[in-house]
C-alpha cells in the first residue's frame, strides 16, 4: 500500500521507504525455521555490513492464529 501510494502521489521518498520495509520483512521471514515472520521483534540501528540485514532481536515467535508454532 505504501508503494502504491508513493507511486500515485509522486512521492519517491515513500517508495524508498516501502522498499526498505519489504527487505526487512524478507529478512525476518527468512531467518525463521517456519518461514513465517516473528510476532515480536526489537530493532536497533545497527546493520550487518556483510549481509546488510537490519539489526534486530526476536522477542517472540508466538502467534495464536498459528497454532503449534508458539
Amino acid at each position: 500500500m505504501l508503494a502504491l501510494g508513493a507511486t500515485e502521489l509522486s512521492r519517491p521518498s515513500d517508495l524508498d521507504l516501502a522498499k526498505k520495509l519489504v527487505e526487512t520483512c524478507y529478512f525476518l521471514y527468512e531467518d525463521q525455521v517456519t518461514g513465517i515472520g516473528p510476532e515480536k521483534v526489537r530493532f536497533d540501528r545497527n546493520v550487518d555490513k556483510e549481509t546488510e540485514k537490519p539489526g534486530y532481536r526476536i522477542l517472540s515467535t508466538a502467534y495464536f492464529l498459528r497454532p503449534g508454532l508458539f
